[in-house]
């Protein structure tokens, strides 16, 4: 069995899907401080089920997943696989390759596939058991494990060759044993005492069941009881229903009889029925007649009304007619009277006939005239007769008509009070309309004028909206970048804290001797150094003794932490003597009764540089390996204006004129041209960093 393929998707560094094959027997990782040859560790050990945040560098579970950088955004899942060779059925599978699969999502949930079949933590575990692959298994050796090995105690030592011997499955079978014969025992211990509980309400159940059997024999009593009883109630019952029987019988008869006599009643009713619906038939027609008497005594009356209206008007007529007639009387005396004249004439014109026949036919043709004149009379008469009569007709039409024209009268005054009146409600209604009309339009420009203003306001909030949206999210895009780069830098100060911790780019020799130091300084704090060359040289640093060493000089200066490119520019200028251990005077190191120092130094392996600062005070800075720089003159004729790299420094009193003699001669400038320029200006002995 070997491990073949680590699969990494989302997991810290590793926010692509990468995929590193082991096909070698022997494959190593290799590259430059925080390229992630850790984080693949932590990837094996994290699929293998290892539970501690602190175990895999982080505050909490969910930092394994990639947190995003200022170009990526954060991944939602972070997953790792390995794959095994399982071909010599090592693991109890059966199956050629074995994938374990562990997934964390942001929501805190998480998952273990084993060959892409959902499965729990312990089956991963109980899987890996003897095999030597696990969180804390002899198999994996990160920074570190070799030094916790050394110092392990007895009881660690035990567990991890138990591991490597492979009981160490039979052990924690032993051990689940054990906790399953505990909680069968506690199990036991919870049976015995409810059968206890159980034999104590046994005595109590065996008193309720005696009690129960004198209850079930009264019972029996009291149920024989009852059906003695019943049947001697059954008996009387009988003997009443038999009598009830007979009863029943002769009031059967005495019902049929009176149905017969209901029946003749009944038919007798029906008679008298039919004689009433007869009687009601007459009763009928006699009211139907005299209904119809009384419509004909209405309509008589009516036409009794109506003739005496025609007689009242005929009397009118009569009275008129009797006046017109009497006027014709006189009218036709005074004729008669004149007729009687002409007749008188006549006489005497008889009388005087024989006295002329001139005057006879004279007479005679004028009584001609005269009865012709008679005749036209008459007829003249006759016709204003006929004149009255029409004109008696015509009167009496006009009273009718003005009798109907005083009815429509009285109606059309009856209709002007009405209209008079409803012209005043009209009119005052109309001026209620009207004032409320002008309150409504009073009210109507006031409302429009409110709802111009409201809409004036809703357009400037919502243009406030608008601008305040705008501000949002471009405040929420600058959220995002500044947290994008808030990831981004706390990834990168997380990083600076390790390489700062980790001591990256310092000499393994030095690390040794620092962290012999901080072990003599605090000895309850056993420090540890990291990699295999602190396990090379703890053992010699061990025998001497480095406690005259001040630190190292990087770490006693700082710059300006608003320049960050200070610290560039002094590193450049310090170059190798930033690595350099600071001392108080050389003979710490060699000379006088620190022949053990002497040989302590040879022990290790590798090599260091101290500053001596009387050394550097006095001559100038000198190194145990024979470096050094003279300090020219500190009269720098044609160097104004530029800038020494000593002056960026902030330090102790104490290492100020180390620091002086380092950088004194250390200039800035621009480019290489003007270093250039200032080197053929100024005399020997000074530098010049760009």
């Amino acid at each position: 069995m070997r491990l073949t393929r680590l699969t990494l998707c989302g997991f810290k560094s590793f926010a692509d899907k990468t995929d590193i094959s082991f096909d070698a027997p022997i494959t190593g990782i290799v590259g430059p401080n925080g390229c992630g040859k850790s984080n693949v560790v932590d990837a094996i050990k994290w699929v293998l089920g290892e539970q501690s945040a602190k175990s895999l560098r982080g505050g909490a579970m969910l930092d394994v997943i990639f947190n995003g950088s200022s170009t990526r955004k954060p991944s939602g899942m972070s997953a790792v696989t390995l794959t095994f060779d399982n071909s010599d059925r090592k693991l109890e599978l059966d199956f050629d390759t074995v994938s374990v699969t562990r997934r964390l999502y942001r929501d805190g949930s998480s998952q273990y596939l084993l060959n892409n079949q959902r499965c729990r933590l312990r089956d991963v575990r109980e899987l890996f058991m003897d095999t030597g692959i696990g969180t804390d298994a002899y198999s994996i050796i990160e920074q570190g494990k070799v030094d916790v090995l050394l110092q392990a105690n007895p009881q660690q030592r035990r567990e991890i060759f138990e591991e490597a011997a492979g009981i160490s499955r039979y052990k924690a079978r032993k051990v689940e044993a054990s906790r399953k014969l505990e909680r069968t025992g506690h199990n036991l211990g919870l049976i015995r005492q409810r059968l206890e509980d159980t034999e104590r309400r046994l005595r109590s159940v065996k008193a309720q069941a005696a009690r129960a059997r004198s209850h079930q024999e009264h019972s029996e009593k009291l149920r024989e009881l009852q059906m003695t009883y019943a049947l001697a109630e059954y008996h009387r019952l009988r003997t009443q229903l038999d009598e009830t029987g007979d009863q029943l019988g002769q009031a059967q008869a005495d019902r049929d009889a009176a149905s017969q006599g209901i029946l003749q009643q009944e038919e007798r009713l029906a008679g008298a029925r039919r004689e009433r619906e007869s009687i009601e038939a007459q009763q009928k027609q006699v009211e139907h007649e005299r209904l119809e008497q009384q419509s004909l005594g209405e309509q008589a009356r009516q036409r009794e009304r109506f003739t005496q209206t025609a007689l009242e008007d005929l009397r009118h007529r009569i009275v008129g007619d009797e006046q017109r007639r009497d006027e014709l009387g006189e009218r036709g005396g005074r004729l008669e009277k004149e007729k009687q004249e002409q007749a008188h004439l006549v006489t005497r014109l008889e009388h005087t006939q024989q006295e002329t026949d001139r005057l006879l036919d004279t007479a005679q043709t004028r009584q001609r005239a005269l009865a012709h004149e008679l005749n036209e009379k008459r007829s003249t008469l006759e016709d204003e007769k006929a004149g009255v009569v029409g004109l008696m007709r015509r009167s009496a039409q006009l009273n009718n008509e003005i009798q109907s024209i005083g009815v429509f009268e009285k109606s059309l005054i009856q209709t002007r009070e009405k209209l008079d009146q409803r012209s005043g409600d009209v009119a005052q209604e109309l001026e209620q309309l009207l004032s409320g009309r002008d309150e409504a339009t009073q009210k109507h420009d006031e409302a429009l004028g409110l709802i111009d203003a409201q809409r004036a306001q809703l357009q400037q909030h919502e243009d406030q909206a608008s601008q305040l949206d705008r501000q949002q999210h471009e405040l929420a895009e600058r959220l995002a970048a500044a947290k994008e780069q808030r990831s981004a830098l706390d990834s990168r100060r997380a990083l600076l804290r390790e390489m700062q911790e980790k001591q990256e780019g310092v000499a393994d020799p030095v690390k040794a001797i620092l962290a012999h130091k901080e072990s003599c300084l605090e000895p309850e704090e056993a420090g540890s150094a990291e990699g295999e060359s602190h396990d090379r040289t703890s053992a010699a640093g061990i025998n001497g003794t480095f406690s005259f060493v001040r630190g190292l000089l990087a770490q006693m200066i700082e710059t300006d932490p608003d320049q960050p490119r200070h610290a560039r520019l002094v590193e450049a200028a310090l170059g190798e003597y930033q690595h350099a251990l600071v001392i108080d005077q050389l003979a710490d190191v060699c000379g006088g009764e620190a022949d053990h120092g002497v040989e302590a130094i040879r022990a290790l392996a590798g090599r260091v540089m101290f500053l001596p600062i009387d050394a550097l005070t006095a001559s100038g800075p000198e190194a145990i390996d024979g470096g050094g720089e003279q300090e020219p003159g500190n009269d720098v004729p044609g160097a104004e204006g530029l800038e020494q790299v000593a002056g960026l420094v902030r330090c102790d009193g104490e290492v100020n004129p180390l620091i002086q003699r380092l950088l004194g001669r250390t200039l800035v400038v621009e480019d290489l041209a003007a270093a250039a320029r200032y080197r053929a200006q100024l005399p020997g002995g000074y530098r010049f960093v760009t």
